[in-house]
């Protein structure tokens, strides 16, 4: 079989995580639209995804480490609130 990935121009992981890759492929898109295909298909857009995609999750990723040494931290620094049995 084969598979085909959708992709809004407007969808949330590419206006927040790859902006600037979202208004070129608005501009394509448009470029496209003028000649005739009015769709937009092959690397641009896979490759505009994939960065979008590897954003949100770098920095996902790093909001974990941030609750993680935070935790670290209140553990080390307010260790005197547990009780001790």
């Amino acid at each position: 079989g084969t598979t085909a990935t959708f992709v809004s121009l407007d969808d949330e992981l590419l206006i927040r995580y790859a902006p600037r890759a979202a208004r070129r492929l608005m501009r394509l898109t448009a470029w496209a639209a003028r000649r005739g295909d009015g769709e937009l298909a092959g690397f641009w857009p896979r490759l505009c995804l994939r960065f979008a995609q590897a954003r949100a999750q770098r920095l996902a990723h790093q909001q974990r480490l941030a609750v993680l040494r935070a935790d670290d931290w209140s553990e080390q620094f307010l260790g005197f609130t547990r009780l001790n049995p």
